[in-house]
């Protein structure tokens, strides 16, 4: 497996870039439909971008978080539920805590876009890839 670290400040220095992902438990499999949709709208439209997720020494995660060169571009949180409460949302919340300019992403089916706390955004995966995506870059 390969490790990248990016130095940021907080809590998420020292933290891990994971560029292997792998299946964390049995509900995994509507992230990673959404990730194979992300990698391949990324190779169709050919964007240098990097696809990694995050972890600290304290256990928080996020799914995702797309990369271009050593700059985070965006975090994304992927949930099967489309009951999306901040309670389920600890990793992502830690990340935007010590990351605050990074757009963060909670990515879900049958979301109509809002806003929560921590400059987090919710809202269908689709309308993501679609919508998103490229402004970002």
């Amino acid at each position: 497996m390969t490790w990248l670290c990016i130095n940021t400040a907080g809590k998420t220095k020292g933290s891990r870039l994971h560029s292997s992902l792998r299946v964390k438990n049995e509900d995994a499999t509507p992230s990673f439909f959404v990730i194979g949709q992300l990698t391949a709208f990324i190779h169709y439209r050919r964007l240098d971008l990097q696809l990694y997720y995050w972890r600290t020494h304290h256990g928080a995660e996020v799914d995702v978080l797309l990369c271009k060169g050593n700059r985070i571009i965006c975090a994304v949180e992927i949930k099967s539920s489309q009951n999306i409460a901040r309670e389920n949302l600890a990793g992502l919340m830690s990340f935007t805590a010590d990351n605050a300019r990074v757009p963060a992403y909670v990515l879900g089916r049958g979301q109509n876009v809002r806003q929560l706390k921590n400059n987090i955004t919710v809202m269908n995966w689709d309308n993501f890839i679609i919508e998103r995506l490229e402004k970002l870059v």
